[in-house]
């Protein structure tokens, strides 16, 4: 079983910045979702990143802190990012995994475009995540793994 958790983290900004944040109400519907108890694997989607200090203050979520520590306290597997176009990785809590990729608006040395990809299998006893990093080879004009990781997610108990 597994969920996707969408989070709006956009808001009116002037023109010079390119800040966001999560308001109470979602946040409040984020910790009913993240406690629920079920034996979900949970994915959390977000555009800006969820923790303090990975990109300049004003492109930032103001209320990063706060929302990294409600992905913290339920020890979310797995949570996705944007907005910083280059690729961050970062692990919370007890094995949860906060995630970037670089955009394909970067074109060039030394962050060309890249993505990732997630195989994701169920067994009984756990859940094992693969993820591979796929950037752009330029001389051959194909995509290549440049890093793949793997983590097993046992149920909490």
């Amino acid at each position: 079983k597994m969920k996707f958790i969408l989070v709006n983290s956009s808001s009116p900004q002037p023109f010079w910045s390119a800040g966001g944040s999560v308001d109470g109400e979602q946040m409040r519907r984020l910790e009913k979702i993240l406690s629920a108890g079920d034996d979900a694997f949970r994915c959390v989607l977000v555009h800006h990143p969820p923790l303090p200090g990975l990109c300049a203050p004003r492109k930032a979520m103001r209320n990063a802190s706060e929302f990294a520590d409600l992905l913290k306290r339920y020890d979310v597997e797995l949570t996705l990012y944007g907005h910083v176009h280059r690729n961050q990785e970062n692990v919370a809590a007890r094995h949860s995994r906060i995630l970037s990729t670089a955009s394909a608006s970067n074109t060039g040395p030394p962050a060309l475009a890249a993505f990732r990809c997630f195989d994701i299998g169920f067994e009984p006893a756990m859940t094992r995540v693969r993820s591979r990093l796929m950037s752009l080879d330029l001389k051959s004009g194909q995509f290549q793994t440049v890093d793949e990781q793997t983590w097993d997610y046992a149920p909490a108990s």
